[in-house]
């Protein structure tokens, strides 16, 4: 998977060699003139989804340590994964844009939504539920 494609080289950028499998794709769309060197500077979004990945874990161990309720921390991981996955697809450019309402979201982007709502659910479920529990 690539982002966009950048007007310069920055950090958050990779160029993929004529070899490389976006390199061919990007060729096989017509996005790309086969003798090319290579392709223009993309954003890099493996490493941004790694990172991005990481730091959702990391928040979650620290919410672990102060959870009020069972369930919290699972809650809040389907929360900050459709999050992260709806902004992360909007910087890939590889995937087909699935138009719908009018928009150009990703599968993954739709798929986010209701993803968030049932995290949204749980959470209160569930500290419903652990309220209910604490009660004599």
């Amino acid at each position: 998977c690539w982002g966009a494609v950048c007007p310069a080289d920055d950090w958050y950028t990779v160029r993929y060699p004529p070899e490389s499998d976006v390199h061919r794709e990007m060729v096989r769309a017509a996005r790309l003139s086969p003798d090319a060197e290579g392709t223009p500077p993309l954003v890099a979004t493996q490493p941004i989804s790694a990172a991005a990945d990481l730091a959702l874990s990391l928040l979650l161990l620290l919410l672990s340590r102060f959870r009020r309720y069972e369930g919290q921390v699972f809650c809040a991981f389907l929360a900050g994964f459709a999050l992260l996955r709806v902004a992360l697809e909007a910087l890939r450019d590889d995937t087909p844009r699935y138009v719908l309402f009018g928009t150009g979201a990703t599968l993954s982007q739709w798929l986010a939504i209701p993803l968030l709502a049932v995290a949204a659910v749980l959470a209160v479920t569930c500290n419903i539920r652990s309220m209910k529990e604490l009660q004599p």
